[in-house]
């Protein structure tokens, strides 16, 4: 075997041992948030809700890119990893105190709702053992399988530890305390093996290197917060102006979405990323094609979410959380129209990053926050959350129409030809489905098939496409 072919094998067992990792853990959490849903009501989950958003943007805050600044000053390897390890630690671990401090502050003049404020200072804590995290530092030594580790062990903790006290009448403090602690126990493993890997970790906080890292690190910093903004911002609007029913509905239908989301759009990227930023400096040719056919391709994965859904996402509902969420159904109907469109665009997006245009991919972000500040309240102001669902449709929608603009692949004959014919094939299903009336597992399998048979029968789904998959998943050019 080749040399190569032994790096593309190392690579694809690498891919498929994180990946791993983050669907077990992600389903795991699903499973924690079920039960929490359940237990807690759609108010007592619309407050947990509330303040994990909160935490997730003092995580994003707290991370700001220096992950991404660590992992590759390590596997450049100019200088001994240990050195960008304390680095990045002393520096994350002073945004730490300054976040869970602004955090604190927050929930102790009224900010923060007051049904929220001590759910917010517990999770708030939660920034210390992600400061302390070196998951980052084993991906750039290409030790997967402990990242997988310690992801799966974090789900684990939280899952046993939520299903232990659901009967507790405190159980929406005791879960905030839980996930804390979950977090905290993985952040410390890593740190007691990092000891004999990489040496030991000085933490001697330096404002010089602290600052040149956080100036390096400011567009994917800045970039990531404002896509997560985005992602949040229609449950942090809801916190203020809401019931805590309805918070807790919309947070329902939003966690199922944000699920696929994170970790099926997340894994599409990072496989095509590497593959289009080799391709971007040996064939723009190639580059653009390998653009092209990925849109088409997810194009036609992500349409049937949106069929399907809107044909059973009351059933999908009901089966996670229970009965008292099926109000929670519209919206979870829109929402999933919301991924496909993420779904769509997301070769398009990733484009932008494999091609250095990050700026330019800053001033489309900004654009997607100004449009979820306007549309998420005038859509909640028309028709309360399934509204705001509708807005964030609207704002993802307008955003996905000019980043696709400014890839140029909307003009792309294969594109127009392809969402003629997924449209089609979709609008045909959808009307045999909503005819025949079926239960939810015979409606998706079937319609899954029915789908797939239109577009093999109309030629849409090619040899190519298929090895475009093969040769992604081998992570080599195509």
């Amino acid at each position: 075997m080749t040399e190569a072919a032994v790096s593309r094998k190392s690579l694809f067992r690498s891919f498929l041992t994180l990946s791993f990792g983050n669907v077990t853990a992600q389903l795991l959490l699903l499973v924690a948030f079920a039960v929490l849903g359940r237990a807690l009501g759609p108010e007592g989950f619309g407050w947990w809700s509330f303040s994990y958003a909160i935490m997730l943007y003092l995580f994003r805050l707290d991370e700001f890119g220096l992950e991404v600044m660590g992992v590759r000053a390590i596997a450049r390897g100019q200088t001994p990893a240990v050195i960008h390890i304390s680095t990045v630690l002393t520096t994350r671990l002073f945004l730490a105190i300054i976040l869970f401090s602004c955090a604190s502050l927050a929930s102790a003049t009224g900010i923060i709702p007051a049904p929220a404020r001590l759910l917010v200072i517990i999770l708030s804590l939660a920034v210390f053992p992600l400061a302390l995290s070196l998951e980052w530092a084993y991906e750039a030594i290409q030790r997967f399988e402990f990242v997988s580790l310690t992801r799966v062990m974090k789900a684990v903790l939280f899952v046993g530890l939520v299903l232990a006290v659901v009967h507790s009448r405190t159980i929406s403090t005791s879960s905030a305390i839980f996930y804390v602690l979950s977090l905290a126990v993985p952040a410390v493993y890593l740190l007691f093996d990092s000891l004999r890997r990489f040496g030991r970790i000085r933490f001697q906080f330096s404002w010089r290197a602290s600052i040149a890292l956080l100036k390096e690190s400011l567009p994917v910093g800045v970039a990531t917060f404002l896509s997560q903004f985005c992602l949040f911002f229609a449950t942090l609007y809801l916190g203020y102006m809401a019931t805590a029913t309805d918070i807790g509905l919309f947070s329902a239908a939003h966690r199922l979405i944000v699920f696929v989301w994170a970790y099926g759009i997340a894994a599409s990227n990072r496989v095509l990323l590497p593959t289009l930023s080799r391709l971007h400096g040996d064939s723009p040719k190639d580059f653009d094609l390998l653009v092209i056919r990925a849109t088409r391709l997810f194009l036609v994965l992500a349409l049937p979410i949106g069929v399907l859904g809107a044909l059973t996402s009351q059933s999908i509902i009901v089966l996670v959380y229970g009965a008292s969420y099926s109000m929670a159904s519209p919206v979870f109907t829109v929402l999933l129209w919301v991924l496909v469109i993420a779904i769509s665009r997301s070769a398009a997006e990733i484009s932008y990053w494999a091609s250095d245009r990050q700026r330019l991919y800053v001033t489309r972000i900004l654009l997607l926050v100004v449009a979820h500040s306007v549309a998420v309240p005038i859509g909640y102001a028309l028709d309360g959350i399934r509204g705001v669902a509708i807005g964030m449709l609207c704002a993802e929608s307008l955003y996905t129409g000019w980043l696709v603009l400014g890839s140029g692949i909307v003009w792309n004959r294969s594109i127009v030809i392809t969402v003629g014919r997924a449209l089609a094939a979709a609008l045909i299903t959808f009307v045999g489905l909503l005819l025949a009336s079926m239960s939810m597992i015979p409606t998706v399998i079937i319609g899954l098939a029915a789908y797939g048979g239109l577009l093999f029968a109309t030629g849409e789904i090619s040899a190519a496409d298929r090895e475009m998959v093969r040769g992604l998943f081998r992570l080599r050019s195509v």
